[in-house]
């Protein structure tokens, strides 16, 4: 267990809406079973804290496409800080 500090962070689809007690639970489970890196974010509009199961990439274009694949709304540039906006 170490933090990752550069490259793209893309959430998985299986794991998205994961929340609560329920949501940590579940993504555990799936970042251990899948060999994925766990990883959350809060949702500063809402107030609610989201677990995801992750990939890190190295590059640009392959996490942004694999970020559509996904089906996310964005992804994260761990090396800049930065959500990077899939959908407009």
């Amino acid at each position: 267990m170490r933090p990752i500090t550069s490259g793209y962070s893309i959430a998985v689809k299986e794991t998205q809406d994961s929340h609560g007690i329920c949501g940590l639970v579940r993504t555990t489970f799936h970042s251990l079973r899948d060999g994925l890196n766990f990883g959350g974010w809060l949702d500063t509009a809402t107030g609610r804290y989201y677990y995801d199961s992750v990939v890190i990439e190295q590059d640009e274009q392959t996490a942004i496409a694999k970020g559509r694949e996904n089906e996310q709304i964005a992804i994260y540039n761990l090396t800049d800080g930065k959500e990077i906006r899939l959908i407009a």
